[in-house]
Formats: structure tokens, sequence, C-alpha cells
């Protein structure tokens, strides 16, 4: 399957289920070269910017409070705050197999990363470190996370504590600036570096 077809699935605009702690996510069928794969997706935010007003479409407390995650991070972080969503995230993998790829953008990907140890097949797209380093990988040259050179977002977790579980792909140029998380910024950047690549 191509990166292009996963990252319109991550990013798409209509059909997502919510379970508890309003995770949002949806199954994908489709077909390519070799067959039909099933992909599951977790949704995430696009925080977009305006360049004519200067000002974000999405506040930092909309990204925290995106699928209902504000409660369980607001006071412990990413690692606590896993720790209470984690059953919830394995009960919609386990309802969703068989499964070929997951999938997601921003925080739905670092909810896909949670499955980094169940699952071979992860492609993210612009989300943080969220694997403790002292993880060892399961499939680490099976498991794709594309980041944007200018996103300020990607490197929310400090590299000395955190990893991605694969291996990391950086797409576009730029400064780091939280601007440029954004789901535009990311198409463009896809489109003309890697979005054709198999994975």
């Amino acid at each position: 399957m191509t990166i292009n077809h996963l990252f319109s699935m991550a990013t798409s605009a209509i059909g997502w289920k919510t379970g508890a702690h309003d995770i949002q996510y949806q199954i994908f069928d489709a077909d390519d070269k070799y067959g039909h794969k099933r992909v599951l997706a977790f949704q995430g935010t696009d925080v977009d910017f305006d360049p004519k007003t200067w000002r974000f479409r999405a506040s930092l407390k909309d990204l925290l409070i995106d699928a209902g995650f504000l409660p369980a991070f607001g006071t412990h972080g990413w690692p606590l705050g896993l720790h209470a969503i984690f059953p919830e995230i394995e009960r919609i993998y386990a309802q969703s197999k068989p499964v070929d790829y997951i999938t997601g953008w921003s925080l739905g990907g670092m909810i896909a990363q949670a499955l980094y140890p169940f699952h071979r097949r992860i492609v993210t797209f612009g989300s943080p470190r969220v694997v403790p380093r002292i993880c060892k990988p399961t499939c680490p040259d099976s498991q794709f996370h594309i980041v944007h050179s200018g996103d300020g977002l990607i490197d929310l977790y400090p590299a000395i504590l955190y990893k991605r579980s694969g291996m990391t792909i950086k797409v576009g140029e730029g400064t780091k600036r939280f601007r440029t998380h954004n789901i535009s910024a990311y198409a463009e950047a896809i489109e003309d570096e890697i979005g054709h690549w198999e994975v």
C-alpha cells in the first residue's frame, strides 16, 4: 500500500467511530496491487495556521482535548495517560482484527504507536516520540513514522527519554514551528517526496 493511500485514511474527514475516552477510529477496506487490505486508523487533530491573520485554527487546548484525553494526560503526561486508556485501545484493536496496517495522524499516530508490540505494520504521520527509550522495538523495519522537518510538535517528548517505534522518515523542510503541524503541509510534502512509496 502506498504512503499516499495510508495518509488519506489517517486524515479522512468522515466516518469515524467513537470508543471509550472518545478515542476516534475507523476501519478501511481497500484493494491495492497486492490484494485486499484492512486498515485501522486512529484520528488526530488538524492544527491549521492562517497566514493572513497569524492565528491557529486549533489551539493547544484543542490538541489535548481531542479524543477526550485531557483528563488522562492533563495531570500525568503521556505514560500514565496511556496506561489509563490502553484497555480501550487494545479492545478496539482486538475487535478490528484481522488488520494489515495501523495508521494515525498526530494524536492518532501516538495511539497507533501504543500498539507497536502487538502489530507489525504501523505507519504514522506527524506523531511525536512516545515509546520509552528503554523498550525494545519488535518490528523496527516495518513500522514507519513520517514527520515534517519543519513541524515543531514532533519533538513534544524529548529524544533522550522517548523514541518512535520504528523508522522515522522526514519530509519537507523549514525551521521548526507549531504552525507546520497541519494536514495541508504534510500532504504537500508527502505528495512531492514519498507519496508513491510502498510500505
